[in-house]
């Protein structure tokens, strides 16, 4: 798969363990956090900008990544 930002496009393998493990929230348009490993790209085709490329160990959906990851917020609120 491909995940984009305003930064540019990262290629994301998933193994077919992992994919089985998550295929029901890999949908186009769904707001994932994924946890693996980023590497380097040898391979790619854009010899003056470095591309990276990145293997899925773990995919959360958004719901269950806030649950998992953010302990606690701190909100600040100007009074002007």
């Amino acid at each position: 798969i491909f995940l984009y930002d305003s930064s540019g496009r990262l290629e994301v393998s998933i193994w077919s363990e992992a994919f089985d493990t998550y295929r029901s929230i890999l949908r186009k348009g769904q707001i994932i956090v994924i946890e693996g490993v980023v590497e380097k790209d040898e391979y790619s085709s854009d010899k003056i900008k470095t591309s990276f490329k990145m293997v899925a160990d773990k995919i959360f959906s958004f719901d269950q990544a806030r649950k998992e990851f953010i302990k606690h917020i701190k909100l600040s609120v100007n009074a002007e």
